[in-house]
């Protein structure tokens, strides 16, 4: 049987048979809103729920509820004015007794509700709301049809409430396995991950940190269709500046990867605004800060492509204080101290970009000491291990400017040999597969420099292979489209050349 109406609080059960008594002798009008808190606080879940936990409030609230029961049902039989009044008071208590449950109970608070939904409904039609009264009442044959939608009411909260716990199990399961991927485990590639916060999010829908993760492992699987479903279901759940600036940087960094750099443009600087209000607010605050810069890279690099220099310097330089002051006042905290290079490298880019080759190495030159040191420090970061080949790479963009084409190709072949194990070790990333694409262009032109053709084709021919898998995996990138047109002119430029 759905309800216990015979067990539970004896002080519920006694006023809910005096209203039934009453009421099966005045013919009133049905309240859907008395009938659903009726319902409600007599279901079976909160019997149980008041037989686990009742404290000394709960009990005060059923004194309540059970004094306006009787003032009530006597207003009913005499024809009082204050009948409407009694019942919205009655109703009041009954859901301040079910609120102060399901804030103690998460699992009564999920089975409860999905009760509500179905008695909600059963009472949303004149003849559901006569039926459930007539349920109320204690007449079980005449409301042998609520019955049924009952019973399966309480299946689906339970339902509900297992999906939860199982929920909550599967994420701590996933997050090890997170864990487990940045530690570079082949057994817990991106894919396997994925898996994982998938089965959470089907069994609970509701939690931000897991549509965050999602988001962020789509991306690094190149699946960036599913990833900006899931940016747009953080968007939806965000209940705070933080939560919807956070939404908006990952929706940007979607829309960036298929070229739309208004839409991207758009949404960093509406994150900008956001974190600058809230580091406003709290000044102190080491995550606004570093959130700041975050949307401060962003709009730098969009401006960068859209070859405003100045612009993108500006936001570049401030992003750099910002970690710079950060890593000051903490100076044994590894992720600020990586933010600093980071920060470095963007800066750097630009100064190249602007004819300051010295500037850049001198910036890039300090990020990769910084990256060596963290990685010499922390050998199974993947990330940390990234950092040091993105480094070596712009050293070594440097000195390819500047003819150094010996000491260039040292560095590049460096940074593909980290590249490649990374991207090894994590086969279905998109991220680890386009960093060892580059390296190979990189190298690949500098022994085209060096006269050394075949050996700068085979370079190349390695490079569009990579690029033509990861845009046939993801055909709505237009980056990973760019890369395939780029890769195949260079490789048809390199045949059509003749050693002289």
């Amino acid at each position: 049987m759905v309800w216990r109406l015979t067990s539970g609080p004896a002080v519920i059960v006694a006023g809910l048979m005096l209203a039934s008594a009453v009421a099966a002798q005045t013919p009133v009008p049905v309240n859907a809103r008395v009938e659903i808190s009726a319902a409600v606080v007599g279901a079976s879940p909160t019997l149980e729920a008041l037989e686990r936990q009742a404290n000394a409030r709960d009990r005060l609230r059923q004194q309540e509820i059970a004094e306006l029961q009787t003032r009530l049902a006597e207003a009913q039989t005499q024809g009082a004015a204050e009948v409407a009044q009694l019942q919205l008071q009655l109703v009041e208590a009954r859901e301040a007794l079910v609120s102060d449950l399901a804030a103690r109970d998460p699992a009564y608070a999920a089975e409860i509700a999905g009760f509500r939904r179905e008695v909600t409904d059963i009472a949303s039609s004149p003849e559901g709301a006569a039926a459930l009264a007539r349920y109320n009442t204690g007449d079980r044959v005449g409301a042998i049809s609520v019955l049924d939608r009952l019973r399966r009411a309480r299946d689906a909260a339970r339902q509900s409430s297992a999906d939860l716990q199982s929920a909550a199990e599967a994420r701590q399961i996933a997050t090890l396995a997170l864990d487990a991927r940045a530690k570079s485990d082949p057994a817990f590639d991106t894919g396997a991950v994925i898996v994982r916060f998938e089965e959470v999010v089907r069994l609970d829908r509701s939690d931000y940190n897991d549509w965050f993760q999602l988001v962020q492992l789509y991306r690094a699987a190149g699946r960036n269709a599913d990833a900006l479903t899931a940016a747009e279901q953080l968007e939806a759940l965000a209940r705070d500046d933080w939560g919807r600036a956070s939404a908006l940087i990952l929706s940007a960094d979607l829309l960036l990867s298929q070229g739309d750099r208004r839409g991207a443009l758009d949404r960093y600087e509406r994150s900008l605004d956001l974190f600058d209000g809230l580091a406003a607010a709290d000044p102190a605050s080491t995550d606004l800060a570093r959130a700041v810069s975050v949307s401060l890279e962003r709009i730098g690099d969009v401006l960068l492509d859209e070859d405003d220099l100045a612009g993108a310097l500006a936001r570049f330089e401030r992003s750099l204080e910002n970690s710079e002051r950060l890593a000051a006042a903490d100076p044994a905290a590894p992720d600020l101290a990586r933010n600093v290079g980071l920060s470095l490298n963007k800066v750097g880019d630009v100064l190249l970009e602007q004819g300051d080759p010295e500037g850049a190495r001198e910036r890039y030159g300090r990020s990769l000491g910084i990256a060596e040191r963290l990685f010499a420090a922390n050998p199974d970061s993947i990330d940390l291990a990234g950092d040091v080949g993105v480094s070596l790479t712009k050293v070594a963009d440097v000195g390819r400017t500047e003819g150094d084409l010996a000491g260039a190709l040292v560095l590049y072949l460096r940074a593909l040999e980290i590249f490649e194990r990374l991207s090894a070790a994590d086969p279905v990333s998109t991220d680890w597969a386009t960093d060892v694409g580059l390296a190979l262009e990189k190298i690949g032109d500098v022994l085209l420099l060096r006269g050394d053709r075949a050996g700068a084709l085979a370079r190349h021919e390695r490079s569009l292979e990579i690029r033509r898998r990861l845009a046939a995996a993801n055909p709505a990138s237009a980056d990973l489209a760019r890369d395939v047109s780029v890769s195949l002119a260079r490789v048809n430029d390199i045949r059509e050349r003749r050693d002289p």
